[in-house]
């Protein structure tokens, strides 16, 4: 997209980051199975992932919400004027049976 607000860049790369360290902490959840530090890591993957992805998700959101703010018609569907209508000449064809 054209135009991204730094906003936008900073939580993109928040939510790189999330994701570098959920896949850190399942790894090291994986490597110390039968540990007690595997609780914990399992924990701090869920929370990193869960992070990372509500950053993507209101980065993504904020773009959609400057998009709107931008373009006064965006919100308003696109209808064709009733004026375009083209006129097809009718013509009788026979019925098959």
């Amino acid at each position: 997209m054209r135009n991204r607000h730094w906003i936008c860049y900073a939580l993109d790369i928040l939510g790189i980051i999330g994701l570098g360290a959920a896949g850190l902490a399942l790894l090291s959840g994986l490597l110390f199975a039968g540990h007690a530090a595997e609780g914990i890591l399992i924990l701090a993957f869920r929370l990193t992932l869960g992070f990372s992805l509500g950053a993507f998700m209101l980065a993504r959101g904020l773009e959609i919400f400057r998009l709107l703010m931008a373009d006064p018609n965006a919100a308003e569907p696109a209808t064709a004027p009733a004026a375009n209508v083209e006129v097809i000449a009718q013509r009788r064809l026979k019925r098959a049976a």
